[in-house]
């Protein structure tokens, strides 16, 4: 294709276009003429140039909405296993005083030899040698590849959150599964639905600074929701005074204000808001995928073909007391309510469709539970885990996400003792301003992110995006998650799942 354009300048439009122009345009028409409605157009047959507009809108995420990644520190790994040493204390002797000639105790530094495995995430990227030909508005291979490339990013900064490799083992462990298996059950705040305090964010500093930790520049990471919920406790925290360096020249005073900084006795929070959040906790509802008839509309089903089939699931309840349980007469979600529930088996290509609603048929009491039986499906691949969908609302047919648990040989269950309420978020206060010996947490790569192209078999060029990595988490005790946060709008965009 000697006539294709490559350059922005070539092109005149408007009017003034030369012949050659001309017969291209007719060309990138015709390479459609099946096509009687452009907006049918999709795929690479969407790129192609179809009249004077010659730039790509990007309606989804960019490197730069991936806050966390942005963030963490990140080295070279030199093996997929990878080693390393913690000191955790200078010896125990709590006492070292002596007579006049007497040698003391012995102590030795506490040291621990921990490890990691790398784990590999791959993205693919195809194209047809036909849509590299064909004059287009972005080369389709740069797009294919960065789309890949920016698949491969998401999923680490999500996984970054709540990956578990309990779920399936090629995943890596996110902060979350950290936070909660770090031995202090204080490092969990659940707010239980209510707008967090002063009291909360300073006790999350105390915890951060009691373990050697940095809480000045402390990030707080957090949905464009939860922000929302922080910056709205200001307007109900009564009357506010206005400051002389926020009046513009003209005298005239700006509505309105955000939370830039949580100011604690240990040092400041700055909260980071990640719309990555919103996707994995407040508005995580039940799978979708794009319509095939039109991509830009989310529907019920697989999100892989290799994902397992529906399970099924029978839901009874108990009066209780049940241990642990946090079903009360009044707050979110509260008792004396019958609740439905839906389920998809996941494992690590995908999920399933959700199974169909169900319910107990009676009211769950305060102090009592729901218990899930769920039964894997006869066919398809097999799941390895399962996502568990519930209302917060009576009756309101909305249902997000409370919790996973993982596949077991039987009937899998699930007690659901309102632990995890529907539709509220968790934030993540994280010391990653601790650097050199001091550091909290490195994410070791094991090169850096490459494309690799396979070998042609057909009239196609096709390959991978590959980054292959694996979290060190040295200090766990100096990250703190909120859970249960409150957000008046779940606000996750539907192009993240798409």
């Amino acid at each position: 294709m000697d006539n294709i354009i490559t350059s922005q300048d070539q092109w005149e439009g408007f009017g003034a276009a030369s012949a050659e122009d001309v017969q291209l345009l007719m060309k990138a028409l015709e390479a459609n003429e099946t096509v009687t409605d452009v907006k049918d157009l999709q795929g690479a047959g969407a790129l192609q140039v179809q009249s004077l507009e010659s730039t790509l809108v990007m309606l989804t995420h960019q490197e730069k909405h991936l806050t966390l990644w942005r963030d963490i520190p990140k080295d070279a790994a030199r093996s997929t296993l990878e080693e390393y040493s913690v000191q955790f204390g200078h010896g125990q002797n709590d006492s070292g005083w002596v007579e006049q000639m007497e040698n003391p105790i012995e102590a030795d530094a506490m040291l621990a030899r921990e490890f990691s495995f790398i784990k590999f995430q791959r993205q693919m990227w195809k194209f047809s040698d036909v849509s590299g030909m064909v004059q287009t508005i972005s080369p389709v291979e740069t797009l294919q590849k960065q789309s890949a490339s920016l698949r491969a990013l998401r999923a680490i900064n999500r996984a970054l959150y709540s990956g578990n490799s309990d779920y399936f083992g090629q995943s890596i462990d996110g902060f979350e599964k950290t936070i909660r298996g770090n031995g202090s059950a204080d490092h969990v705040i659940d707010l239980r639905g209510a707008a967090p305090t002063q009291q909360h964010f300073r006790l999350a500093a105390e915890l951060i600074t009691a373990n050697f930790g940095n809480v000045e520049g402390c990030g707080l990471y957090l949905s464009p929701g939860a922000q929302s919920t922080i910056d709205q406790i200001m307007e109900t925290a009564g009357t506010q005074r206005f400051l002389q360096n926020q009046l513009p020249g003209d005298g005239g005073l700006s509505m309105g204000f955000g939370i830039r900084r949580i100011f604690t006795s240990f040092g400041s929070i700055v909260p980071k808001v990640d719309i990555f959040l919103a996707g994995e906790y407040e508005s995580r509802g039940v799978p979708k995928t794009p319509d095939s008839t039109n991509p830009k509309t989310l529907i019920e089903g697989k999100t892989s073909v290799q994902a397992p089939d529906t399970p099924a699931v029978v839901v009874t309840t108990q009066a209780g007391p049940v241990a642990g349980s946090k079903w009360a007469a009044t707050g979110m979600r509260p008792a004396a309510a019958t609740y439905r529930y839906r389920v998809a088996a996941g494992n690590r290509f995908g999920l399933s469709a959700a199974c169909a609603a169900a319910d107990a048929g009676a009211d769950v009491v305060a102090g009592g539970s729901n218990t899930l039986a769920i039964t894997k499906a006869g066919t398809g691949n097999a799941p390895t885990y399962y996502e568990i969908y519930s209302e917060a609302v009576e009756g309101d047919g909305k249902y997000l996400f409370i919790g996973r648990i993982k596949d077991t040989a039987g009937a899998a269950s699930f007690v659901d003792k309102n632990e995890a309420i529907p539709g509220t978020t968790r934030m993540f206060l994280l010391d990653l301003t601790s650097v050199g010996e001091m550091r909290t947490f490195q994410l070791k790569r094991l090169g850096a992110m490459h494309s690799q192209e396979f070998a042609r078999i057909g009239s196609y060029r096709w390959g991978t995006v590959n980054l292959y990595a694996t979290p060190q988490y040295y200090a766990p005790l100096r990250f703190v998650m909120f859970e249960n946060m409150p957000v008046s709008l779940q606000s996750a965009s539907k192009f993240l799942n798409i």
